[in-house]
């Protein structure tokens, strides 16, 4: 697991998501999408995306859509159902998703938040701000 947890330095966004996003990731989008909106942010804006990584593994950012967004929650996502009726996993990858996902409002997700993700978090939040704000002007 743990080459796999390096997975987002080679992310790259796919042309035509929705017709290759698998049922997990979007579960997963519209889960903590939904308990984040109704617990924590209180605001519609605030939407979960993904992008596709590599061996199976997905990247989704939590953020409201602009330039610059603040707060950004990354997160790996992989296939799993070790946590019913979840068919997920998620991982907590910056330091806003790991502080957020021990609160009720998360902590049904079972989120791994002791991982160490070598991650270059500023470039994969630039992606996502490239691909669901930049692109959708």
């Amino acid at each position: 697991m743990a080459a796999a947890l390096f997975f987002l330095s080679g992310c790259d966004a796919a042309t035509d998501e929705k017709d290759s996003t698998p049922e997990f990731v979007i579960n997963a989008k519209n889960d903590v999408g939904t308990a984040l909106v109704a617990n924590v942010y209180k605001t519609p804006d605030f939407k979960c995306e993904s992008i596709p990584a590599n061996d199976g593994m997905w990247s989704m950012g939590c953020f409201i859509h602009e330039e610059k967004p603040g707060p950004f929650l990354l997160f790996a996502v992989v296939q799993n159902n070790e946590n019913p009726p979840f068919d997920y996993k998620l991982y907590a990858v910056n330091g806003k998703a790991k502080q957020l996902a021990v609160t009720p409002p998360l902590q049904m997700f079972k989120i791994d938040v002791e991982n160490n993700m070598n991650t270059d978090y500023q470039k994969v939040m630039r992606m996502f701000i490239h691909e669901f704000v930049t692109n959708k002007k």
